[in-house]
């Protein structure tokens, strides 16, 4: 018979450590916990990152709505305050019918005596009729200034008593004045509008002396123009102050071709004897 060898500390559960003394007991509860505490943290972090970021979504969607449709009902209303406005000034403005030019702007009268300086008076961008006349028996000189006392035009170089009529460009609104040498009375009457009653339609004028004609063209095309003058100076006839057409002296008979478009022109005439113009189409 074999015995069995014994083994001294074999003895079972003789000497054996508790599980609580055992250090891989308490690595395993430390992973656990670690492990614990990482699983709750990442869940409130995520939470709180997904409410904040839904919070400022919805403030800014609502505050571009709201900004957005508060600016839109105010530019409305302004709008509506403008055409308001605009129909509330047009409604006040008179016109008169039967006139072109600055037809709502009154006519202007300008007296005075000897070598003086007028009132200033105020015209419109446009155009102006000019009648100037004096009752003295020398030098009649007018020079037409801006307000400010600069050189505008010359209007006229006359001696003695004189009567006439000058069309002029006016580039912009403004006050103006005369400086007049004159050794009697004077005076300047002056127009912005024009009747329509006044146009001359029948393509043919006479007058004496110098004066404006507004003469109405009926259709485009070339037109013949004869002219006649009986006077000793100059003899200037011309289309506003833009193109001049006959340059003379003394007297002249005589005609030309221009090519004219349809419309209504001023027709500016400078003499000191008798005239005639006729426009022919051809």
């Amino acid at each position: 018979m074999v015995k069995k060898k014994e083994t001294q500390g074999a003895t079972p559960g003789k000497n054996k450590k508790p599980l609580l003394k055992r250090w891989w007991f308490w690595l395993i509860v430390i992973i656990l916990v670690i492990a614990g505490l990482s699983s709750l943290g990442g869940n409130n972090t995520k939470d709180s990152a997904t409410a904040k970021s839904e919070k400022v979504s919805s403030s800014s969607e609502d505050d571009d709505y709201d900004y957005d449709y508060e600016e839109d009902e105010e530019e409305s209303d302004t709008s509506d305050e403008a055409d308001s406005a605009d129909d509330s000034e047009n409604a006040t403005v008179e016109v008169p019918t039967g006139y072109f030019g600055n037809s709502d702007v009154e006519d202007i009268t300008v007296n005075g005596s000897g070598n003086n300086v007028s009132n200033k008076f105020t015209l419109k961008a446009g155009f102006a009729i000019i009648t100037q006349k004096n009752t003295g028996s020398s030098n009649f000189i007018v020079d037409m200034k801006n307000g400010d006392g600069t050189d505008f035009k010359s209007l006229a170089n006359e001696i003695g008593t004189f009567t006439g009529t000058t069309y002029i460009d006016v580039p912009t609104d403004g006050e103006y004045l005369f400086n007049v040498q004159s050794d009697g009375n004077w005076s300047f009457s002056i127009s912005q509008r024009v009747a329509e009653t006044s146009v001359n339609n029948t393509l043919q004028a006479s007058g004496s002396g110098q004066q404006v004609v507004f003469m109405g063209i009926p259709e485009d095309g070339s037109y013949k123009l004869t002219a006649t003058n009986t006077g000793d100076s100059n003899f200037i006839v011309s289309n506003g102050e833009s193109k001049t057409l006959i340059n003379e002296i003394g007297n002249y008979s005589g005609s030309q071709v221009q090519a004219i478009d349809e419309g209504t022109y001023a027709i500016s005439v400078i003499s000191n004897g008798n005239w005639t113009l006729k426009f022919e189409k051809m």
